[in-house]
């Protein structure tokens, strides 16, 4: 593997840690909210540091509608915070979804 091949990587990998630990904070800290409350605080958690990791690596913001995007994609799953942590940062990353034909 190249060294820059290896760079991407491992900053992929960290994305994909520090949008899973903040996600699994905001769960706890949202226990007990009505669920429309919780999903919002996660879609604008979720932004926030999407973008922020995309204007490090010199990338455009993405929108909510791609967040929520994800969400819906993630519901009803056993593994929702998997799901929505590794869409999460594929988008943080400028990968394409999965169910989308264009690169953000």
């Amino acid at each position: 593997m190249t060294t820059n091949a290896y760079a991407t990587v491992e900053r992929e990998r960290a994305i994909r840690a520090d949008l899973e630990r903040r996600l699994r904070e905001l769960v706890r800290d949202t226990a007990g909210l009505p669920l429309d409350e919780a999903l919002a605080a996660e879609r604008a958690m979720l932004l926030a540091r999407v973008n922020r990791h995309r204007a490090q690596a010199g990338l455009a913001p993405v929108t909510e509608d791609l967040i929520r995007q994800i969400q819906e994609q993630a519901h009803g799953h056993s593994d929702y915070v998997l799901k929505v942590v590794l869409h999460s940062a594929d988008l943080a990353a400028g990968h394409e979804l999965p169910w989308t034909s264009r690169a953000v």
